[in-house]
């Protein structure tokens, strides 16, 4: 009855007979204000109103005998004025107040228009056909409150004798006052309560109902009593079959029930649509889930519980279980079935999977704390509604124009790689779980599916414990890189623009957790926050020893790959709430064959425990007479720096070694299990991820037949099969895809710079750093490797033949790498330069053409490339070993100045004169009698600008020449050996050799302190702050470290560079480095004839 219709309302008896009756129970009415209405006997009668009485009703769930006893039920009138006073508040009833056991139920509020009548009837005696009514309005009742819901744990704990006397157990189980041990130690009764204890959607009574509509087949459970619930509750969907895993049979067609509701409510022709297009689906796919169908069709949920049944039968228990499946289709007779099972996924929402219930951003679908407090936050009341109107064809001129959509998104369905579930309960289909690493899970089995249980389907025992990991491992780290710096930091105050409610929000007021899968565990947060904010309102401060800081630091623990899943090794570091993630041996690729490019790893099972870094590729020893390593050696290591809080988007920086492509590993040389490439130091420092690989070396990696057959560069495929890797998976670690930087050194640095300029490392790197050595070198590009294959056949017995190759594929691989030995014996005529004969080739494919030509592959890529002042000195001293003592042998500078004529002809193999004009520039500035230092320092420089430095100023200048929008940087390491003066064995006017940078850009100062001067710690400073400044912004001045002096940018007019030592200051900035020595072997040399 509308409410703007109660003034002077005329009601006559026959009205008022008909007017709808609660049929609730027994209803108490709360008088807000009561007035007085008159009555008039005879048939009919006019009452005036007023609209001033106004009155609440409770339609109490019980029968009322005690009128005081209800009302302290739901809190008195304290307790209901309180209620109506919060709008958004439910009314909270408890059948025991003073039980702290008993759980409340909760009664909505409703807005109504009915009337409280007072009607008396008085008969005569005399004449019993004769009576008089008198009727008063005692007011309106503008809100009633109803109970439609029922509470848990209503059943009282009673004790039953044998005689059938029931005794009260709450004395027992209640703690109404501190008690002793006795009280604790008492024998209690067991008592279980029924299997019927768990919310239900409607107020019920207590009686079990048989007159309930059971599939064919039911047979219902024996009652002994009257008053119990139905040991099973009646399915509510319309006329549905469902059917169980160990039915015998499945329907072939729906009821006619089904039939007749469904063409009872198909009235419009977007129904009759819904009904073809939900037939086109069930014949392209059998099985579908709820969420599935209404993410394909657009119909409202009421019509589409009615069309399910018309179409498909429904999956109780069992694989298939909770899903509707085309009827005729029995899944359990086809293994194709098995991508239809269903995966009861649920987001693992606690503290040991390193989040709490707070920092979950999906949320769950009802909290506990609905049920536990009577409270809702605009929680609208669902209405009735007339099935037949749903979808009303046409315009409704009275209504909006805009069309209600009931169509769910793709998400409410689909599981993809990067993105979070709706909710934290999930229901997938195999089939929607759209990551290639899931699928391949479940389809370990593939065409040998033999038997289908109840458990696990068609698939392999635990197969969805493993999917549940994985998914859980990937919805993990989605979650801590979306989680902000701090997750003790409370989010900031919101922008303008934002409701006025956040704004106004209080610090301090509680507020309930957004749910868990458990609701007892969502139940208990609640409580555990508001407790929480009581002690932070009465100041009470928790304090934390600041020396147990690093084990508060955040940590990855399990980390999802592309394999599988990998959990490493979490340790100290220096600082405040500050460890490492160590990851050591992943796999990047399978086991490589012999000569053959790698290919990615199949994946593992579990979780892989990454602590230990895995053997070298095989490869020989430094002496040259056994082997170490092993052919599976394709893995890396990884350092990932945590704070309190963890890490996401760092810069990457992937790690090359070197070994003249003959020798080394990821772990570099280890002394006391101090590892040389140990990226801790350079992580920890500059606040970037380290990676180191293993790639193959020697005759393995790097033996190529010059064709098809044999191309070569199999160590280049492995270190971009890394990169590759890391490109794909890093983000998982905390690291950034689009900004990874590979640095290297000698083999290392030339690898680096073949990296850079392959057309396949196109998009994955970003930056790149060459330390002594660029692939311009004289050793970098093998141009004759076929002779060294054919010498490797002759020593293991193979012909040379264009059947060479087939037969080195099937030799032994110690063998082939021991037949790969060097020549390391050098002479001023013969230098060892020559003799690096392992080295990559011009394949047409990993190098299309001569490196040289290559350069605009790395137009986008910044590039920092440079040399150690006497780079070459450990390769000149085993040319002239004199040069590391005093020349007894030669007294005059005549004798020492053949020497290194020797050696500047052999290095530019042009005949005399072209060696005599070498000669005359590297002695111009000798003077007439030259000391000896002044000779041996020009053999170590000759031989530097030979193998090292000129080809690395003529990178940098066509890496300048060909940059796009990447940047160059130039730089020479000129510190002090530290194996030179007295009693050591190089001489005092030493700098810089080969590989000596190794170790201040590893941080060695730092961990072995002891071993080093302070002024060696600045060094390592200085080159961690440069590197990973580069690495993470393409400028060594700018990023996370502070730096000693401005290093301007490489260019071609200015040609600057940075010398780096640990006296630098902003005079160690020069240009055009050893600009004459350059430009004689870049541009003099070429042009002169050879003889």
């Amino acid at each position: 009855m509308d409410a703007s219709a109660l003034d002077d309302l005329n009601l006559t008896m026959k009205e008022l007979t008909s007017m709808p009756q609660s049929d609730s129970g027994s209803a108490a009415a709360v008088d807000v204000e009561a007035t007085t209405g008159s009555g008039v006997s005879g048939s009919s009668a006019t009452i005036s109103l007023s609209l001033d009485n106004k009155l609440v009703c409770v339609e109490y769930p019980a029968i009322i005998s005690n009128v005081d006893k209800m009302m302290e039920t739901v809190g008195g009138i304290q307790g209901v004025s309180k209620a109506y006073g919060d709008p958004s508040r439910r009314l909270e009833l408890r059948f025991r107040p003073r039980d702290p056991f008993c759980h409340p139920v909760c009664g909505n509020r409703y807005p109504s228009t009915n009337l409280l009548l007072c009607v008396k009837k008085r008969v005569r005696k005399c004449n019993p056909e004769e009576a008089q009514i008198d009727m008063k309005i005692l007011g309106v009742i503008g809100t009633t409150y109803k109970f439609q819901g029922m509470a848990d744990f209503q059943y009282l704990a009673v004790h039953s004798a044998k005689d059938g006397s029931q005794t009260s157990l709450y004395d027992k189980i209640i703690l109404r006052k501190p008690e002793n041990n006795e009280f604790f130690e008492q024998r209690v009764p067991l008592f279980l309560p029924p299997p019927i204890f768990s919310r239900l959607d409607t107020a019920v009574d207590y009686y079990y109902r048989p007159e309930i509509q059971h599939k064919e087949g039911y047979c219902p459970p024996t009652v002994s009593r009257d008053n119990l619930i139905g040991l099973s509750r009646a399915r509510r969907p319309h006329n549905a079959i469902f059917i169980n895993f160990d039915d015998q049979n499945i329907p072939n067609e729906p009821l006619e029930a089904a039939k007749v509701n469904w063409k009872r409510v198909c009235v419009h022709a977007s129904d009759t649509k819904a009904e073809e297009q939900m037939k086109k689906m069930f014949e392209s796919r059998p099985i579908w889930s709820g969420n599935a169908v209404k993410a394909n069709l657009d119909i409202h949920p009421d019509k589409l519980k009615l069309l399910l049944p018309v179409v498909a039968y429904y999956m109780v228990t069992g694989p298939w279980r909770s899903l509707w499946v085309r009827f005729g289709y029995d899944p359990r007779k086809t293994p194709e079935a098995k991508k239809f099972q269903v995966l009861d996924f649920r987001i693992r929402c606690s503290s040991k999977h390193g989040y709490t219930s707070n920092d979950m951003p999906v949320k769950a679908k009802r909290s506990t704390f609905n049920y536990t407090l009577p409270i809702t936050l605009n929680k609208t009341v669902p209405q009735a509604t007339n099935v037949t109107d749903l979808a009303p064809e046409g315009p409704n001129p009275g209504r909006s124009a805009n069309i209600t959509k009931y169509q769910l998104k793709e998400s409410s369905y689909v599981f993809r790689e990067g993105t979070l579930p709706p909710h934290r309960q999930m229901f997938y289909q195999l089939c929607d779980l759209d990551v290639e690493s899931i699928r391949n899970v479940f389809g370990r089995n593939d065409g040998q599916e033999e038997k289908c249980d109840e458990r696990d389907g068609w698939c392999l025992s635990r197969t969805a414990d493993d999917l549940r990991d994985i998914m859980s491992s990937m919805i993990k780290q989605i979650i801590r890189n979306k989680r902000p710096e701090s997750s003790v930091t409370r989010p900031k105050a919101p922008e303008s623009g934002q409701d006025d409610e956040d704004e106004e929000e209080d610090e301090d007021e509680f507020h309930p957790s957004e749910g868990s899968d458990n609701e007892m565990e969502t139940e208990m947060l609640d409580y555990m926050s508001l407790w929480a904010s009581i002690m932070k309102m009465l100041g009470i401060l928790v304090a934390v020893a600041l020396f147990m800081g690093p084990a508060s630091a955040a940590t990855l623990g399990v980390v999802y790959t592309e394999g599988g899943m990998v959990e490493g090794n979490n340790i100290n570091t220096d600082g405040l709430f500050r460890t490492m993630d160590v990851f050591r041996g992943i796999p990047f690729a399978d086991k490589p064959g012999k000569f053959e490019k790698p290919k990615r790893h199949p994946g593992w099972d579990g979780v892989l425990k990454a602590t230990e870094f895995k053997p070298r590729c095989m490869q020989v020893t430094l002496l040259q007479n056994d082997v170490r390593g092993q052919e599976d050696c394709l893995y890396l290591n990884i350092w990932v720096p945590q704070g309190r809080s963890v890490s996401t988007g760092l810069p990457v920086m992937v790690w090359i070694y070197g070994g003249g492509f003959l020798v080394g590993g990821s772990s570099g040389a280890n002394f006391l299990n101090n590892y040389l490439y140990d990226g801790e130091e350079i992580a920890n420092r500059g606040k970037v991820i380290v990676v180191t690989l293993n790639y193959r070396v020697g005759t393995l990696g790097f033996l190529s037949s010059g064709d098809v057959s044999g191309p070569g560069n199999y160590g280049l495929w492995d270190q971009h099969a890394a990169i590759a890797w890391v490109h794909r998976n890093i983000r998982a670690f905390g690291g950034d895809p689009n900004n990874i930087t590979v640095f290297g050194e000698s083999a290392g640095a030339a690898s680096v710079s073949f990296q850079t300029l392959s057309p396949h490392n196109k998009g994955l790197i970003r930056r790149a750093i060459s330390q002594s050595g660029v692939a311009l070198c004289p050793w970098g590009v093998n141009k004759n490797p076929r002779a060294f294959a054919e010498m490797v056949a002759e020593k293991v017995g193979c012909p040379k033949d264009d059947q060479m190759m087939t037969c080195l594929k099937l030799t032994d691989a110690r063998d082939l790498t021991l037949a790969g030995t060097l020549q390391l014996n050098g002479s001023p005529s013969t230098p060892i330069v020559d003799n690096l004969a392992l080295s990559p080739v011009i394949d047409g494919d990993f190098l299309p053409d001569h490196p040289g030509k290559l350069f605009h592959n790395a137009a986008d890529i910044d590039y920092l490339a440079g040399i150690n002042s006497m780079d070459a000195h450990l390769f000149a001293g085993m040319d002239v070993p004199d040069i590391n003592g005093l020349t007894w042998s030669c007294f005059l500078a005549l004798i020492c100045r053949s020497d290194v004529k020797l050696l500047l002809g052999a290095l530019t193999k042009k005949g005399e004169n072209v060696t005599n004009s070498a000669l005359a520039e590297y002695s111009a500035d000798w003077g007439t009698k030259p000391s000896q230092e002044t000779i041996k320092k020009t053999v170590v420089a000759i031989e530097t600008d030979y193998i090292f430095l000129v080809p690395t100023q003529v990178s940098l200048y066509l890496h300048a020449s060909n940059a796009q929008s990447a940047q160059t940087y130039s730089y020479v390491f000129s510190e002090p050996s530290r194996l030179a003066g007295a009693v050591k064995p190089y001489p005092s006017w030493m700098e810089a050799d080969h590989a000596a940078d190794l170790q201040y850009v590893f941080g060695k100062p730092f961990t072995t302190p002891l071993a080093y001067w302070p002024r060696h710690r600045d060094v390592s400073k200085y080159f961690i702050a440069y590197w990973t400044n580069f690495a993470r912004t393409g400028d060594p001045n700018q990023g996370e470290s502070k730096v000693p002096v401005t290093w301007p940018a490489y260019t071609l007019s200015g040609q600057k560079y940075l010398e780096i030592n640990s006296k630098m200051n902003k005079n160690y900035v020069h240009e055009k480095m050893r600009v004459r020595f350059v430009n004689w072997w870049s541009n003099i040399l070429p042009s002169l004839p050879s003889e």
